[in-house]
């Protein structure tokens, strides 16, 4: 949970800076200490580029150039020089390991000055407004083979167009080599640093990403529209990355550039609540687009979906552990991942599972009130918000898997349940470190077996050590008199405390005559082939537990 401050809390855009008048540091480490009293958190964007403009106060360029870290040019002896927020800028050489020390520094007094609790690293492919470098004329390497327009060019034009020349140096090799680096090197950096100032796990984000960014932080999109077509193309891009092993990602919730509408940002609020990474951010100037700038309707809805993002993340937790641990992909996955024998997955780009348990059917087009969803027949679908199995219209048919029409008016994004898949909720708090002091609710769909089963895996989620944690494995099983749900702790290492308040059983199709937790009889609801048993208060970790039925 964070407040996210953009460039314009700096002074005339220079990083590691506060502006004195718009964002006086007094106020700003008020503003922190009322985030942290409230269990949220503040984050800060910072870019590459160091302002080499300032007198020698400003000790970001100073010291840098003391201790001689910048990019060069092709010669190795000026630093090599670009434009971006601030104006004229040199850059940190990232891929360098000598660098690390400089970067500390300039952190290090950022956060003895404020509190802040993670770092958002924008502009770092590396952005330059001057094409090669500045001045504007600056020539490109006096060679047959140049670097900025080589022989084979696939994007037509030169390849320093927004960015500094190619033929650019570094201490650590040649920037041609090392251009696509520069961002993920950023980033490590500044997660090493991050961490070994605050002793725990740190957060960054960043615009710019290369193969294993996902290892080190987050990922958003990049400066989108606030458009339709962009809410579709969201889908995709944030199942590119987790192929390309980022699974923090999301897009900018209502679109970034231009201006949104109620209707556009009710179905994001909806789409962007299930975004592994989930942030609402637009451009300076723009209309406001947060839950309670439009009508009590949409407020309403937002509320609704930021409620079962809270509610899941037990569910993504997991997610997010087992992808860091054992390298299982992924957080969001495509149709094909999941039936790769099934053609009609190939191109499906407008519905997507969350792990393997949850299917996802947006609403992508304006005045849409239903969505075409495919459900492969392989595996019995529940509806996210009753609990009833769902039977595609075509199946039959088909016989690979059937289409049906899903109901979608303006309050509800469809979601499905995958039977055989446990999921594991919470009751959701106004905050993460609430929701984790709320009990869990147990998502039981069946399987056409009358089976079911899955894992937990919970931490403190701040320690440097990962093999602190516990982990909770789940089966269930039903037939024609009964059935079971059965936990056992398979790893107790963190010693979390959590009780489980709720279970939900769907597909149970033989009335529920009684229900036992333990020895003990309780009472259940049962109606729609779902059996709901509330007040549990099981301690989730420990001992070995089970709830059973009779039918």
């Amino acid at each position: 949970d964070a407040l996210w401050s953009d460039i314009d809390y700096m002074r005339n855009y220079l990083d590691f800076t506060f502006d004195p008048e718009r964002y006086p540091i007094d106020q700003v480490n008020d503003l922190i200490s009322h985030l942290h009293d409230t269990n949220r958190h503040y984050v800060c964007i910072v870019d590459p580029g160091i302002s080499n403009k300032e007198n020698s106060s400003y000790l970001p360029y100073w010291e840098g150039l003391a201790m001689d870290v910048f990019v060069k040019d092709y010669e190795r002896k000026n630093n090599m020089v670009g434009n971006v927020w601030p104006g004229d800028t040199v850059f940190p050489d990232f891929p360098h390991p000598e660098t690390e020390k400089y970067w500390f520094i300039q952190i290090k007094r950022f956060l003895d000055t404020a509190d802040i609790d993670g770092l958002w690293l924008d502009m770092n492919e590396i952005s330059s407004k001057c094409p090669g470098g500045c001045p504007w004329d600056y020539p490109l390497i006096p060679s047959p083979d140049l670097y900025d327009d080589p022989p084979y060019n696939p994007l037509r034009n030169p390849l320093n167009l927004s960015t500094i020349s190619i033929s650019s140096s570094s201490k650590s090799g040649e920037w041609y080599n090392l251009h696509n680096l520069f961002g993920i090197s950023e980033q490590n950096m500044t997660k090493n640093i991050l961490q070994k100032i605050k002793g725990t796990r740190a957060f960054t984000l960043t615009r710019s990403t290369f193969a294993g960014s996902g290892m080190v932080g987050a990922h958003w999109l990049g400066d989108n529209f606030a458009t339709w077509s962009y809410l579709k193309n969201s889908i995709a891009g944030v199942l590119n990355m987790q192929m390309f092993g980022i699974p923090q990602v999301g897009a900018d919730i209502c679109g970034f550039n231009s201006e949104t509408t109620e209707e556009l940002c009710t179905r994001w609020q909806q789409l962007g609540a299930v975004y592994p990474f989930s942030r609402n951010h637009n451009a300076i100037l723009m209309r406001s687009q947060e839950p309670y700038a439009f009508s009590s309707s949409h407020l309403e809805i937002s509320i609704k979906y930021l409620h079962i993002r809270y509610s899941l993340l037990p569910y993504y937790y997991t997610l997010f552990f087992q992808y860091s641990l054992n390298g299982e992909c992924c957080v969001w996955r495509p149709m094909f991942f999941q039936y790769p024998d099934d053609e009609e997955t190939n191109t499906l780009d407008e519905q997507f599972f969350i792990g393997d348990a949850i299917l996802v059917a947006p609403v992508l087009s304006k005045g849409d009130t239903t969505v075409d969803v495919y459900f492969p027949n392989s595996d019995v679908f529940y509806d996210f918000y009753t609990g009833k199995a769902i039977e595609p219209e075509d199946s039959a048919s088909s016989g690979m898997g059937g289409w049906t029409t899903v109901e979608a008016p303006i309050d509800t994004m469809p979601m499905f349940f995958r039977g055989g898949v446990i999921v594991y909720g919470q009751l959701p708090g106004l905050n993460t470190v609430d929701s984790r002091k709320n009990e869990m609710i147990f998502h039981v769909p069946l399987s056409t077996e009358g089976i079911a089963s899955g894992i937990l895996d919970i931490d403190d989620g701040i320690s440097l050590n990962i093999s602190l944690y516990d982990e909770l494995s789940c089966s269930a099983m039903n037939n024609s008199t009964g059935g079971s749900l059965s936990c056992k702790t398979t790893n107790r290492q963190a010693n979390e405390q959590r009780n489980v308040g709720v279970v939900y059983v769907y597909g149970v199709n033989e009335k529920v005559k009684s229900v036992q937790l333990g020895a003990t009889e309780i009472g259940f609801d049962y109606h729609d082939n779902m059996l709901l048993v509330e007040g549990i208060q099981q301690p989730m970790l420990g001992e070995s537990w089970s709830v059973s039925w009779s039918t």
